[in-house]
Formats: C-alpha cells, structure tokens, sequence
C-alpha cells in the first residue's frame, strides 16, 4: 500500500482496497476501523469468500435495494441461521454496504462476533440510531419450520420506528433449507413512509408489511 493509497482511504472509506494484503496491512498496523456499533468492515470483507463457499444466493427484486440512505428489511425465517447471512450476501453484492442484523445477544460469547459482523441487539433504541444513521438494518421475523411459506406476524416497535422516521421498509422472503447452499433472496416493492405526514397507524402498516410478504411467498411456492 502507497502513501496516496493511503490517504484517498482517509478521504474515502469507498476507496479502500478488499484484497488480502491490504486486509492484513490494516490489521497488522492497526488501521482498521470499528464504528460505534461494533462493526469491524475488515472482518467482513475477510469473511466474504467463505460465505460464498457456504451459500449460494439468488436475488430477485434486489432494484428495491436503496444504495444510499435508510431502509428496515422484514426478512422471513425458517430455523434462523442461514438467512441473515443470505439477505446480508444479496444487499453487499447489490450495494456494496453492510447489513445490520438485529437479534444479536448484547452479552455472551456470540456477542463480539455477532457485532462485529454487523449485529445490533433488537431494541428500538439501537433500531432508531441506526436508521437515522442511514444504515440498512434486518428485521427477522419469527422462525416457521412447519410452515415455511407462511408469513407470521411483523412486531409494531420497529415499523413504528421506521413510520416516525420516514424509513422505507423493504418486505423479504428467504427461501432455503437449512443444510442447503442454495437460497432464494425475493425483495418485494417497498411500503413507503413519508416522514412529514407519518401520521398512519403502525399496526396497519405492520399486516400490510405482512401481507406483501405472504404474496411473496406465495409466489416463490408456486415458482
């Protein structure tokens, strides 16, 4: 790494190289950088490639996907492990930025990893931050192992977030097996939040949130 490369990454995050010398040259001279919320971009670049081994993700509606700016991702589960690293797969290849999964434990030993690869725990406060921060954070519904085509119930505190802010949510539906490497990421079109008259009621907005997600579903059954 030269001295202007360097300083056009302190200019530009952007511009930083994610190849494996400058992973480990940043690591080694302590360059890298942690944010306020635990994430080690880095690390994520270094763990990439062994997603890719592990999973194989096919986006379909990923246009929804804003490149800059805030959006609540309602993503569907089935056991809950492969799919917060499907949908973070298919917003990076889309976007190139991070994806702030909610659900992390705030203490214990899943607690580190989990932030650094991009975790937050599940409290509005947190959810709030990030999205007035512009970040793009995933809302894991809860786990339908009998029944993986149907959508359940979206919580009302995070849409109420996302309403008070402006934030558009973006419903999505996870399709996969658990030992599978194939996944199907299905983005629907977005449910649109407009902060100036955010004056809708959030439980409404939270089935309707629900009901896109079952079409899409629905439609990833019949396909």
């Amino acid at each position: 790494m030269t001295v202007v490369e360097a300083d056009l990454e302190a200019l530009d995050p952007d511009l930083e190289r994610d190849d494996l010398p400058a992973l480990v040259y940043r690591r080694v001279t302590g360059r890298h950088q942690v944010d306020e919320w635990g994430l080690d971009r880095d690390l994520v670049a270094a763990v990439v490639p062994l997603a890719r081994l592990r999973w194989s993700v096919r986006a379909e509606g990923d246009q929804h996907i804003p490149e800059i700016g805030p959006a609540l991702l309602v993503h569907t589960r089935r056991l809950g492990i492969s799919e917060p690293a499907a949908v973070g797969m298919a917003v990076r290849r889309v976007t190139g930025r991070p994806l702030r999964v909610a659900g992390v434990p705030s203490r214990g030993p899943l607690a580190w990893s989990g932030r650094r690869l991009g975790g937050v725990p599940s409290n509005v406060d947190d959810l709030r931050s990030l999205l007035r921060a512009g970040e793009l954070v995933a809302l894991g519904l809860g786990r339908e192992l009998l029944h993986p085509y149907h959508a359940p119930p979206v919580p009302v505190p995070p849409v109420e977030v996302a309403l008070a802010l402006g934030v558009p949510i973006l419903p999505v539906a996870v399709v996969g097996m658990e030992p599978a490497r194939r996944w199907v990421v299905r983005v629907g079109q977005p449910l649109v939040t407009r902060r100036r008259a955010a004056t809708g009621d959030p439980t409404e907005l939270a089935e309707a949130t629900r009901a896109r997600l079952q079409r899409l579903l629905t439609g990833a059954r019949r396909g």
